[in-house]
């Protein structure tokens, strides 16, 4: 049986694991979060999260890689502890989500 308890998440709703792209496709227009474009491509509005953030991109800051990383404007230091507290709050959202997982 597949679980995601190694990764700290306990699911309190439905995983479904390795969906076909006609099965995922299938879920998103039934519940109306996407549409088919002219040729067959699935569009979704990602509003307001419509690009990525390179300026935040946060590294565990520790002994072993510390000197391997280019800190600044790019890599931001996060210390173990705010990674973990981050890490306990990402696993419970997660848990209580359904989830698609490949």
């Amino acid at each position: 049986m597949r679980s995601l308890a190694a990764h700290g998440i306990v699911p309190s709703s439905s995983v479904h694991w390795d969906l076909t792209t006609p099965e995922l496709y299938e879920y998103t227009l039934s519940r109306g979060q996407g549409e088919l474009a002219h040729r067959g491509a699935l569009v979704v509005e990602t509003v307001p999260y419509t690009g990525r953030s390179p300026k935040d991109k946060f590294i565990v800051r520790e002994g072993s890689t510390e000197a391997d990383i280019w800190w600044g404007d790019i890599n931001h230091p996060m210390d173990p502890e705010t990674y973990d507290a981050l890490y306990q709050r990402v696993t419970e959202h997660l848990g209580t989500r359904e989830l698609f997982v490949q």
